[in-house]
């Protein structure tokens, strides 16, 4: 299974390493394509790229799962939305998703994912619980996952796609 990740940035260098080795540091039986699209952030943001690239592809970075294809675009973007698109575009991912370059995914989410994904081949959407960190990495708290998408709710069939019609 391949696990395609984009991070849209632009100025935020100061989380950047931090939300990439959160994707890149993933261990289990899948591989991961990751693409950060930065909107021209400046030399900051290059610094953290461009060792991270040279990382991996000389072998300094070890990956823990069964291989990463690592890229970076930068150019210029009308915001987030535009660099996802973007950022997702040829992209080869049996699952896609993104993290924020401030965001920090779990260790273990993506086996969890794959997991998930191989006992149950006909999920097609999956969400978790976002959890708050302060600066240092530490657990700020966990944010209230909305009443809307309530375990209630999914037991009872609210989101069959009977419904959607």
């Amino acid at each position: 299974m391949k696990i395609t990740i984009v991070t849209p940035t632009y100025k935020r260098a100061g989380y950047l390493d931090a939300a990439i080795l959160s994707v890149l540091g993933q261990a289990g039986d899948f591989s991961i394509e990751y693409i950060v699209q930065d909107g021209g952030s400046g030399s900051d943001v290059l610094d953290v790229l461009r060792k991270w690239d040279t990382d991996i592809k000389s072998g300094k970075f070890v990956p823990r799962c069964c291989g990463i294809e690592f890229k970076y675009v930068v150019e210029k973007d009308r915001g987030m939305y535009d660099a996802l698109n973007k950022g997702f575009a040829g992209t080869s991912g049996d699952v896609m998703a993104w993290i924020n370059s401030d965001d920090m995914y779990h260790p273990y989410a993506f086996a969890t994912i794959a997991r998930i994904y191989e006992q149950f081949p006909d999920v097609d959407w999956l969400t978790g619980i976002p959890n708050s960190y302060n600066f240092y990495g530490g657990r700020g708290g966990r944010d209230i996952f909305p009443d809307a998408y309530s375990r209630r709710f999914i037991e009872k069939g609210y989101y069959d796609v009977k419904y959607l019609k």
